[in-house]
């Protein structure tokens, strides 16, 4: 029961899950309450997104029960969740980019006569739209929306089907701070309802600023469920990762700097064949961190796809250390010293069926040690990537473990590893800190940080600009794949640079 004494909407007993003999969840009881925003916390692999993924009936436990209103209930697909009124708003928003607003959201709908009056279904989502203040564009493809008006999609597609529990994996990760602040007012809207939330965060501002009650998981166990306003940061941290975090160390700047990147009037196409990177003109010095601000789909892949060799240019060029590399091979760029940490780790930065100590030699595998002759050296092998799952403290039961199988965060630990452990003076970072929690989040920010101090020059591509802000020397925000505006980051102010991610057009445009 809750403080009001009221039974829980939603509860697990005993819930077990095992991945390979890796523990995910272990024997977690658990309470949801109506009316109640209740959040979800823990490392990378800690069991929450395993725990929220059998409730969405993307997983089955192996042990345990799940019980929906006092009634013990089987929910062996999202289907059947759906059916109970359990709905998932995902971090990798489902949908077809190729359908509009209106036929995602029906999309899937078995509930329904053969043929829908789409007037009258339209009609009916425009209620829901309205009631909640949300304005989405019903007739445009979604592959032309923001990912956070495609996450406001999503919910109105839940809210459609009348889901009473929703779960959030991570939905901050990809919004300026406009779309965060619209966000929680739907969810305190939803709240309002009694309507249950599942809030899984790595961002413990958004723990207080948001949750009601707060569950903390780690290595597979729930450690403790509080009430919000009776516990602080450093309690959470606490219980987050049995210690207390390690201040950052000061980092020097280095003074003696020259330009490594150099992009001038560069023009590039997306995949569709329409103009993405529009006369860009970019200098990175050694020892400097450029930050790169701006909603996903305005220009960022295209642009550090092209720096990497992964996209040819229409016109513009590209240096690196003064070598021209305008439209250069993937291998030439490798060996002209630049390391490339892709945002999409699974599609771009790993081969997720290999083991993950192939996935740690990819950039090295043609050179000795590691290679002898038309062999590779086992041995060698084992020494390197042993020595990299340690440096990098990646979680793994065994290096033969496919990469895939990892949480996210320790996947993303397999490519930085791999590409900060190659020799390089330049670092392409886009969304290096996706998906990891404080402690993996903290590290990799004092790698970043550790690396512009050795003189390394760095462009940080970051949906997060309390990140871009604490890290970036200067800040470039891009939309609609022009550079509309660089900034020392000192000066810089987070709701500022959020109106130029979305402004069309600005009179003081500079």
């Amino acid at each position: 029961m809750n403080s009001r004494g009221e039974k829980a909407m939603l509860s697990v007993r005993g819930i077990n899950k095992s991945f390979m003999g890796v523990v995910a969840n272990n024997n977690i009881h658990l309470d949801f309450h109506s009316g109640e925003i209740h959040a979800l916390l823990g490392e990378n692999g800690a069991g929450k997104s395993t725990l929220v993924k059998i409730l969405a009936g993307i997983y089955q436990p192996d042990e345990g029960k799940i019980i929906l209103n006092g009634v013990d209930v089987k929910i062996n697909s999202p289907l059947d969740a759906f059916y109970l009124g359990i709905g998932m708003v995902h971090q990798q928003i489902a949908k077809i980019d190729s359908f509009t607003v209106l036929e995602n959201i029906i999309l899937g709908m078995r509930d329904s006569p053969f043929t829908l009056n789409l007037s009258i279904v339209k009609n009916d989502i425009k209620k829901i739209m309205h009631k909640y203040r949300i304005e989405i564009p019903l007739d445009v493809k979604v592959g032309d929306l923001s990912i956070g008006v495609q996450q406001r999609m999503e919910i109105i597609r839940l809210l459609y089907r009348n889901m009473k529990i929703l779960i959030f994996d991570e939905p901050s990760s990809f919004l300026t701070p406009q779309e965060v602040i619209q966000l929680e007012d739907i969810i305190q809207s939803l709240k309002k309802e009694g309507r249950t939330i599942i809030y899984i965060t790595h961002k413990l501002q958004e723990v207080f600023s948001i949750s009601d009650r707060v569950s903390v998981m780690r290595a597979g166990s729930l450690i403790r469920t509080s009430k919000t306003a009776e516990i602080n940061e450093e309690i959470l941290i606490d219980m987050m990762i049995g210690e207390k975090l390690p201040k950052r160390r000061l980092i020097k700047k280095q003074t003696d700097h020259h330009p490594v990147l150099e992009i001038r009037d560069l023009f590039a196409k997306n995949d569709l064949g329409i103009i993405a990177i529009n006369d860009i003109n970019l200098t990175i010095e050694s020892g400097e961190i450029l930050g790169i601000a701006g909603v996903a789909g305005n220009g960022q892949q295209e642009l550090t796809e092209a720096i990497a060799g992964l996209r040819s240019v229409q016109s513009g060029c590209i240096l690196v250390n003064g070598e021209e590399l305008t439209s250069a091979s993937p291998l030439r760029v490798i060996q002209s010293g630049v390391s490339f940490i892709p945002a999409d780790r699974l599609m771009m930065g790993l081969i997720r069926n290999l083991p993950v100590k192939d996935n740690l030699i990819m950039k090295n595998y043609r050179d000795k040690p590691i290679s002898r002759g038309l062999f590779l050296d086992s041995a060698s092998i084992h020494q390197h990537t042993t020595k990299l799952i340690e440096e990098y403290q990646i979680r793994i039961p065994q290096m033969n473990i496919p990469v895939g199988l990892l949480s996210g965060g320790n996947q993303q630990k397999v490519v930085l590893a791999r590409e900060l452990s190659a020799p390089h003076t330049l670092i392409i970072a886009e969304q290096p800190t996706r998906g990891l929690d404080i402690r993996a989040t903290e590290y990799v920010h004092d790698l970043i940080l550790s690396e512009r101090e050795k003189g390394g020059a760095i462009l940080l591509v970051s949906s997060d600009l309390e990140e871009l802000l604490s890290l970036s020397d200067r800040i470039a925000v891009i939309f609609e794949g022009k550079i509309r505006i660089v900034v020392q980051a000192e000066q810089a102010d987070a709701l500022e640079i959020g109106k130029w991610m979305t402004a069309k057009n600005r009179s003081e445009e500079k």
